[in-house]
């Protein structure tokens, strides 16, 4: 049975997202982007545009938010040999709504959605998405914060 070892899935999760290798070269972060119910991320969704992001304003923008590929972005990593996969934790990202209710219309929050970089937020691949149960809408002033994002690979 061929398969990785949990230290190669500890391995690749904290190159790719936290201090990089010789050799292998990302980009200096990633983007954090809220997305509503009206396209639903899975496995074979490729770019942001795929999906259908919350309306921008009142503190969103539909550039997302940025994400550092470093220790400070990705503040974990964790190498798992009893329920055999490697996870790494991403920094707590927050919006803030400012000027009104965010989204700034239409449907609520039901996705965040991790990307690449790109001058054009659409054409960003899709890395991960976290599915936030529901559909919700933050009050002006008020935040809401994705918390301990994990990304784990397994077989």
């Amino acid at each position: 049975m061929a398969g990785f070892t949990n230290r190669g899935k500890y391995r690749i999760v904290a190159e790719a997202f936290t201090s990089g290798a010789a050799g292998f070269q990302l980009s200096s972060g990633y983007y954090l982007h809220l997305c509503t119910s009206g396209n639903i991320p899975d496995a074979d969704t490729n770019t942001l545009t795929g999906l259908t992001q919350i309306v921008p304003g009142n503190g969103y923008s539909e550039t997302g938010r940025f994400v550092p590929r470093s220790t400070i972005g990705f503040t974990g990593t964790v190498e798992d040999d009893t329920l055999d996969f490697g996870y790494v934790v991403m920094q707590n990202v927050v919006f803030t709504a400012a000027g009104g209710t965010l989204p700034a219309g239409g449907s609520g929050i039901s996705f965040a959605v991790l990307t690449n970089t790109g001058d054009v937020a659409g054409n960003r691949d899709v890395l991960c998405y976290w599915n936030l149960s529901g559909q919700f809408y933050v009050s002006d002033a008020q935040t809401f914060t994705v918390q301990n994002g994990r990304l784990a690979l397994t077989e």
